[in-house]
């Protein structure tokens, strides 16, 4: 992702309505700690807050479903982390079945995720964005935008403005 892709994922993030999903992936050798804290960083002066949270700890969508509604009004913007071992752990299930009920869910549950005023992120590697893309079709085309954050190349934090030029 480019600084200019960075930018326009910042101002898609800021200007979109509330409890829109946005699915990321962090770079190949980026730590996604380091990109979420740069997203952190960036809309922090523009009055955003943030929390992190690993969706794992969630054993179904209906527990997640409630930690969405649990979140405090004041927080802007969820992270959440683990989605894609999460996702596998339901879709590679022993039980077909388990796989067809967490489909179905998160294709049903959309419109409910959608009325929790949130901004929710969902870290991603490429093979569970392909997923959803295939199989969570309804959930899919509600997504706000998909995007791979290099903090290499994005969101620069300072902690004072930089000094006047001599």
């Amino acid at each position: 992702m480019t600084s200019d892709d960075n930018k326009r994922f910042l101002r898609l993030l800021l200007a979109s309505s509330k409890g829109a999903l946005f699915l990321n992936s962090a770079q190949a050798g980026c730590r996604e700690q380091d990109a979420i804290q740069a997203v952190a960083c960036a809309i922090t002066p523009c009055g955003l807050t943030s929390l992190t949270m690993d969706i794992r700890q969630f054993g179904n969508t209906g527990d997640y479903f409630t930690a969405l509604e649990n979140i405090p009004p004041e927080v802007a913007v969820a992270h959440f982390t683990g989605c894609s071992e999460w996702i596998r752990n339901k879709v590679y299930s022993d039980d077909p079945s388990s796989t067809l009920q967490f489909i179905h869910r998160i294709n049903l549950f959309r419109e409910s995720m959608f009325q929790i005023p949130v901004k929710k992120i969902w870290w991603l590697d490429d093979e569970a964005i392909g997923f959803l893309a295939r199989e969570a079709t309804d959930l899919w085309s509600w997504r706000a935008g998909v995007f791979v954050i290099d903090p290499d190349k994005s969101f620069h934090c300072r902690s004072s403005p930089p000094a006047p030029s001599a």
